[in-house]
């Protein structure tokens, strides 16, 4: 069995890749193949500062 983790953080090595990485060790541990897919919109880090700033982080 393979697993897909999927991580749509826009932070590279944040709180999400490490949990996603603890838990493919886990899954190794028990003999299932974990594989991570980081994906980021590239609108993401925008979309952020709109919901924290109520603006565009360029504008």
């Amino acid at each position: 069995m393979k697993v897909l983790l999927v991580n749509g953080s826009p932070h590279q090595n944040g709180c999400t890749h490490t949990a996603l990485d603890l838990a493919g060790c886990e899954l190794k541990k028990e003999g299932i193949t974990a594989e991570e897919l980081s994906y980021v919109h590239p609108d993401a880090c925008r979309l952020l500062s709109i919901l924290e700033y109520g603006a565009w982080a360029d504008a």
